[in-house]
């Protein structure tokens, strides 16, 4: 239908760029379709981000940054709309290439933008997504060290805990288990002096544990910090799910699902989604169900 519809309409750029994403017609003609789709008219910059989102998966960064490049040249783009094209970043498996210019765009958007139109924060997450690219090229280049030290430029402008659980883990993947350590162990000092400053803040716990269990260091440790945070906030069903994952991570997979479907419970009396915390339940039964 989709390819009846491109025929009827040859010029609708949208059409093009759905069909190379949706369909592996193979590398050749995926990117002729990604070309029309850059050359032909779009309504505006907002569309063109849309296309540029899944160029990035694809590891095709020349297009994606093609995309950029145009929609630049259209409108002025927020930060938080460039930053949205970029949670899609080229693959853990991608090349060295496309992590560097995911890094490069997120460069060239800060030297162009004003940046009185733009909360400061903002910027140095942004800047915190360009080592993170960067610290990826590293990696994909065979140069743990240097990514390590694009990791730490990356926590000090922005610590979150998932950003940094994933340069750990990436660190790992790639063999690198003194770099994991050295970083994971900065980041675990600075949560527990948020933890020191202030010990009966559930989200501060939850952060900790959710950290320390999804790094697999200190799951003991992680159980009992996500035990006291779900104590200080019961109903929360997001804290309640960290509790489970520590409970899996320290090979506890009945507890897990305990707390789990408690999790899936809370949520939907809340009325919340809770879909995602219904996928990870079923993954920890089968967990349970092999041990």
């Amino acid at each position: 239908m989709l390819k009846t519809a491109l025929d009827a309409a040859p010029q609708d750029a949208s059409l093009h760029a759905i069909y190379a994403v949706t369909f592996d017609t193979g590398e050749p003609e995926r990117e002729q379709h990604l070309e029309i789709a850059n050359l032909l008219p779009l309504a505006d910059s907002n569309e063109r981000v849309a296309l540029g989102k899944p160029l990035h998966s694809l590891d095709l960064p020349r297009l994606a940054e093609k995309q950029m490049e145009l929609a630049r040249t259209a409108s002025k783009l927020s930060a938080w709309l460039y930053s949205g094209v970029l949670s899609h970043p080229p693959t853990p498996s991608a090349s060295a290439q496309a992590f560097r210019t995911a890094a490069r765009n997120i460069k060239t958007y800060l030297l162009i933008s004003p940046s009185r139109n733009e909360h400061h924060t903002v910027y140095a997450q942004l800047l915190g997504e360009m080592h993170r690219f960067q610290a990826a090229a590293e990696l994909a280049a065979g140069d743990p060290a240097k990514a390590e030290s694009e990791y730490r430029k990356m926590m000090a402008l922005n610590p979150s805990v998932d950003l940094v659980i994933e340069a750990v883990t990436r660190l790992e993947a790639a063999g690198a288990t003194k770099a994991a350590d050295s970083l994971y162990k900065a980041r675990h000092s600075l949560l527990q002096e948020q933890l020191d400053a202030l010990p009966d803040s559930a989200f501060v716990r939850n952060d900790a544990a959710w950290f320390m269990a999804n790094c697999n260091r200190n799951v003991e440790e992680a159980v009992a910090t996500a035990t006291r945070a779900v104590e200080l906030a019961p109903n929360n069903a997001a804290i309640r799910d960290t509790l489970a994952e520590a409970y899996l991570r320290a090979g506890k997979p009945e507890e897990a699902v305990r707390h789990q479907t408690i999790a899936v419970r809370l949520a939907v009396m809340a009325g919340d989604d809770y879909g995602l915390l219904a996928k990870r339940l079923r993954q920890m039964q089968e967990s349970a169900k092999q041990d």
